[in-house]
């Protein structure tokens, strides 16, 4: 973290486990350290602040350039660029068309910059739009998410979805895999997915997104899953209810940003001429004529010193 101390003297670091289940437990079972190149204080809040909102705003609250807190987030990439690059990887057109700006957008949010090796993908509700018209009352999306990528980890609510195996890697690097996710009845703004960078050989490719149709049941439900079943939590969540205990970063929050986000126009993937981020994987032919080339402007180096010493003993 870069802190400039003339414009915040002070901050909340919350670190965030999409890995293994085990450091997410009320226990708080992770160590973090820090170390610092001058002398600060650090203590630990005698209450963790609610992720769910912290990310919200983090993603989406409106930022003033001059008094905004300059931070980086770290990792282990190489990687240079803005962070928090946002594309909406499914726009609702048809509610665009009809009310002149959109019912919900999945935005996809690259960390990937600064050494971070992080992709989110958010579904945002308008909320304002949905209570100015009544037939949108008990409005819900239904949605299909897939993600490819190497050396990374997904995480969902339900836990770490099943992946497909679509090529494998080259000597020492990951495979590629295929995430594919569904979300049914989602009525509120929440965190989908999330794709963590897990290793050294690490490479993202593409996040998907297609429109289901409603499932046929009266209620809505989705297909049982074991965990949500396990954690009671309702696949059909209510507008008016809570389900932070049980979610967590995941959790369904209200979208209070006023219009502004969703009269925005945001690029969508189509619109970039990046479509694959190295995040310091190998990369083949290119960094393998770069070594030798080193290897090369070396071993010059060294006959070079080698012969001005022959040279030199001759002259004596």
């Amino acid at each position: 973290l870069l802190l400039d101390r003339k414009k915040c003297r002070s901050l909340v670091v919350m670190p965030v486990s999409f890995g293994h289940p085990a450091a997410t437990d009320n226990d708080r079972s992770f160590a973090v350290r820090f170390v610092t190149d001058c002398p600060v204080m650090i203590r630990e809040l005698p209450n963790t602040p609610r992720m769910d909102i912290a990310l919200k705003k983090l993603f989406f609250a409106p930022k003033d350039l001059r008094d905004s807190l300059k931070a980086s987030v770290m990792g282990t990439s190489s990687r240079g660029g803005m962070q928090g690059a946002q594309h909406v990887v499914f726009a609702d057109t048809e509610g665009k068309r009809k009310y002149g700006e959109p019912a919900f957008r999945v935005v996809q949010i690259n960390f990937l910059a600064n050494e971070g090796g992080v992709v989110f993908v958010y579904l945002a509700i308008n909320d304002r739009l949905i209570a100015q018209h009544k037939e949108l009352q008990d409005y819900s999306i239904s949605l299909s998410i897939e993600a490819t990528c190497r050396g990374m980890t997904c995480r969902t609510v339900d836990g770490l979805p099943q992946h497909e195996t679509i090529a494998k890697g080259k000597k020492f690097e990951a495979a590629w895999r295929r995430y594919t996710c569904s979300f049914e009845n989602e009525c509120k703004s929440r965190l989908l997915v999330v794709l963590v960078q897990s290793g050294q050989s690490t490479e993202f490719g593409h996040v998907k997104c297609e429109k289901l149709a409603p499932p046929n049941n009266a209620g809505g439900a989705r297909k049982a899953n074991a965990l949500t079943d396990f954690l009671g939590v309702s696949s059909v969540l209510s507008r008016g209810r809570d389900y932070y205990d049980k979610m967590g970063i995941f959790n369904p929050v209200a979208f209070d940003f006023g219009p502004s986000f969703f009269q925005r126009n945001l690029p969508t993937l189509s619109d970039s001429s990046v479509a694959t981020v190295d995040l310091g994987g190998f990369s083949g032919d290119q960094d393998l004529e770069r070594a030798l080339a080193l290897s090369r402007q070396e071993a010059n180096l060294q006959r070079a010193i080698e012969e001005s010493k022959y040279v030199y003993y001759e002259y004596l």
